[in-house]
């Protein structure tokens, strides 16, 4: 990944952040993005995926490419069981936390007898209300790897949208990318991958859905395609719920996750870059 410091001005430029494994599963670079400071987001720095088990030959050799130090690794124990990454004796260092899979099941918001397009509309946001708290443990081991500088670092869970989606938009938050770049981020997954081939190509996967996953493959397209699409208001949810809790992004990073000024500052040693003058 060659050192590209322009910040990200044209939706164009979105197709580089998508990087072309033969088999991966919306692996994106996070670099790019213009920070409040004036500067930018340093590329190959951070990335977000989903699932890794699938990679093919090449593809492990252009993930070498990337010198990666650190994957997070936020899908539940079982999850890693079903879609083990194989990371053996390539010296990168593994974090991964086991918790109850239930904790990110849709049927905590929806009865499958009424189940239509527009409940599971509204359980996808109830659930992105609920990410930041539910997963604080986990959002904040991330910073604390950023400021450690233990990066090349890939942030991913299943589908590399929900779980994945709120930790990489609090990661560019925090450094003041622009609300409006943040959600555009978070849709690029609708771009990056096709989550409905995906929910039926692998019999081991449960794209995160647990006992839900056979019960959306049942259904039709139009009543599951809510849970599968990276709708804005999902992530406006999360911030929204953020706000009311906490006050502001800001403040939760401090105070649920931990985040001081200090590893802010240590973080943007290893993440930000100076802004080149634009060329005319």
């Amino acid at each position: 990944m060659p050192e590209f410091t322009a910040p990200l001005k044209d939706g164009a430029l979105h197709q580089l952040r998508i990087l072309p494994f033969e088999k991966g599963r919306n692996f994106r670079d996070l670099g790019g993005y213009a920070t409040s400071d004036g500067r930018v987001l340093r590329w190959g720095r951070v990335f977000r995926s989903g699932v890794m088990t699938y990679f093919t030959e090449n593809d492990r050799k252009r993930f070498a490419e990337l010198g990666v130090r650190t994957v997070c690794d936020l899908r539940s124990q079982h999850e890693r069981i079903l879609e083990p990454t194989i990371l053996d004796g390539t010296g990168i260092s593994q974090l991964a936390w086991n918790y109850d899979a239930k904790e990110v099941s849709l049927s905590k918001y929806f009865k499958r007898s009424d189940f239509s397009a527009e409940v599971a509309r509204s359980g996808m946001i109830d659930l992105y209300r609920s990410l930041p708290y539910r997963f604080s443990k986990q959002y904040a081991q991330i910073f604390r790897s950023l400021a450690a500088g233990s990066v090349p670092i890939v942030i991913n869970c299943s589908a590399g949208k929900d779980r994945t989606g709120v930790a990489a938009a609090l990661v560019l938050s925090a450094f003041g990318v622009a609300r409006e770049e943040v959600l555009e981020d978070f849709t690029l997954t609708d771009t990056a991958v096709d989550l409905e081939r995906a929910l039926f190509e692998h019999t081991t996967s449960s794209m995160a859905l647990g006992d839900d996953y056979e019960f959306l493959k049942e259904i039709g397209h139009a009543a599951r395609a809510p849970v599968i699409r990276a709708d804005r208001d999902y992530l406006l949810s999360a911030f929204e719920q953020i706000e009311q809790s906490d006050g502001s992004i800001e403040a939760y990073l401090r105070t649920k996750l931990g985040v001081t000024d200090e590893m802010l500052m240590q973080a943007k040693l290893h993440l930000v870059a100076e802004s080149p003058p634009p060329q005319f």
